[in-house]
């Protein structure tokens, strides 16, 4: 339907123009993964992402080792974070779409429950913590180390930036 005497091209160009203006949203989730130490696990899961929709997807108990970032076959970005002794147990990971990864400004892991991301906002940024909390029938002592440490880095977030905390 064109408004009084426009063109079809001329319409076609006023909507495209009002589309590129509109806000994007960007979709973000959290997933217990128990695991993505096998094989095909990581490509299961980004199949995943893909079916829902997801942006960004937080990862609790991916059970890698050490940290570090890398590129899947389909161009998503995974950030993580693993127990340094070469055990599979606990580990945090954050994977990003392909072509949002370009507006990650920073990334630490934190130990192998904690991870942190700071992506870049239109107007404000926006930092993300994915954790992965120990059980209720672990010792006070680890649980106590683990909530003053994560208390400690949100703390030191920038006070500007949305602040944004997962637990799976």
């Amino acid at each position: 339907m064109n408004v009084g005497s426009e063109s079809r091209k001329e319409t076609t160009n006023r909507i495209t123009e009002t589309l590129n203006m509109a806000k994007t949203k960007t979709r973000t989730g959290i997933w217990n993964v128990r695991t993505m130490y096998a094989a095909g696990k990581l490509a299961q899961i980004t199949s995943e992402m893909q079916r829902y929709k997801l942006h960004i997807l937080g990862v609790s108990e991916s059970r890698w080792t050490e940290s570090g970032r890398m590129t899947t076959t389909s161009g998503s970005t995974v950030i993580y974070s693993g127990r340094d002794d070469n055990q599979h147990h606990e580990g945090v990971a954050i994977i990003i779409k392909k072509g949002i990864e370009r507006t990650l400004l920073e990334w630490k892991p934190i130990s192998s429950r904690i991870i942190m991301a700071r992506f870049k906002g239109k107007q404000i940024n926006i930092t993300l913590f994915q954790w992965y909390a120990p059980t209720n029938a672990a010792d006070e002592e680890n649980k106590d180390v683990f909530y003053e440490q994560l208390q400690h880095k949100i703390d030191k977030t920038p006070n500007h930036d949305i602040r944004s905390s997962w637990e799976t």
